[in-house]
């Protein structure tokens, strides 16, 4: 690695006010293949004629240095983390349904007993789990931003982890709340409440009305 100041370096290179290579973001810091490729197809049109060999080319994440594999990687692990969660939370979530319908068991037969369709009750429990599933949602998606917001300002540091460390990174890591933050654990954790719910307000399917006389007793 050589460290120099890069007016020197583009004497020597003869690049006086020149690079080879600009780096763009976006300003929300994500990476966007439809809004990229809209960008870079814009751009290039308006050099096409262009027969200077230093002329600028611009180039999209996915095209250079197999980062498309990378991206592909990343989303289909985030994918497959929120499938996880999803999955596993509603078997929690459906063992709890599956205790409240147990506490709720008389109730369920009084409702089925004085006429109700199963039907009508059956999606009366996923309405409820569905209100229960927003409440729940917003506010722990709000406690954890605010939580985020709060290392966002002011980070972690790692600095005490990484003094025999050579590695060329900041000692202060720090999250990034953005617009898609407000959603990524809304959705699941809604998702997961419903699917609970779902499953284990299947068992009212399975009350047979001849015997709610007898459970009565």
């Amino acid at each position: 690695m050589v460290i120099a100041d890069v007016g020197d370096v583009q004497q020597a290179l003869d690049m006086t006010d020149a690079a080879g290579e600009i780096v763009g973001f976006t300003r929300d810091g994500s990476y966007q293949p439809a809004e990229a490729r809209r960008i870079v197809t814009a751009f290039n049109a308006r050099f096409a004629s262009d027969r200077d060999q230093y002329a600028p080319e611009m180039v999209a994440l996915r095209d250079q240095n197999g980062m498309g594999q990378v991206i592909d990687l990343h989303r289909s692990m985030t994918g497959i983390v929120i499938a996880v969660f999803v999955c596993v939370m509603s078997l929690v979530l459906w063992n709890a349904g599956l205790m409240g319908n147990l506490r709720r068991y008389g109730e369920i037969g009084i409702r089925l007993a004085i006429g109700e369709n199963k039907g009508h009750l059956y999606r009366n429990l996923v309405a409820e789990s569905l209100m229960i599933g927003v409440i729940g949602s917003v506010l722990g998606s709000a406690v954890a931003l605010a939580l985020a917001y709060y290392l966002q300002a002011h980070g972690i540091d790692f600095s005490s982890m990484l003094k025999s460390s050579s590695a060329m990174m900041s000692d202060i890591y720090r999250p990034m709340v953005t617009p898609v933050s407000w959603f990524i654990g809304f959705i699941p954790g809604l998702l997961a409440t419903l699917l609970g719910a779902a499953i284990s307000g299947a068992n009212v399917y399975r009350r047979q009305t001849s015997q709610l006389m007898k459970e009565m007793e």
